[in-house]
């Protein structure tokens, strides 16, 4: 499966469960077809302006009193510095953060987290 395959999956697995959701947070932009390096340099500085933080985790995953930031990967993807940094700051800051490369590796962690979730069986 691919990055985005297991993110989708993730999230209809999420929204099983009521009052959970799983909110996706854009920050890589696609090249767009016939875009020159200046135009797509201009854009992503747009974005990065309006708030855009490169390496943020994929997903915020919110509940009842609590909320967790999940990284998605595939089984050989791997983090980038940025991704590392944003780790390491929301853990030291207390939140709820997991690196997870499958469905089941998301509930098993949302479920330790104390999200309502129902795990794969």
């Amino acid at each position: 499966m691919t990055e985005r395959q297991i993110q989708r999956a993730i999230i209809d697995a999420v929204h099983l469960t009521p009052q959970t959701w799983a909110v996706h947070v854009p920050n890589a932009l696609p090249r767009a077809r016939g875009a020159s390096d200046a135009a797509m340099k201009a854009i992503q500085s747009a974005l990065t302006r309006d708030g855009r933080a490169p390496g943020f985790p994929d997903l915020v995953v919110l509940w009842r009193g609590g909320c967790a930031f999940l990284e998605v990967k595939t089984v050989k993807g791997r983090t980038s510095d940025n991704q590392d940094d944003w780790a390491d700051r929301l853990v030291s800051m207390g939140h709820n953060y997991a690196l997870v490369r499958s469905v089941s590796d998301a509930l098993a962690a949302l479920k330790a987290f104390g999200a309502p979730v129902r795990t794969l069986s």
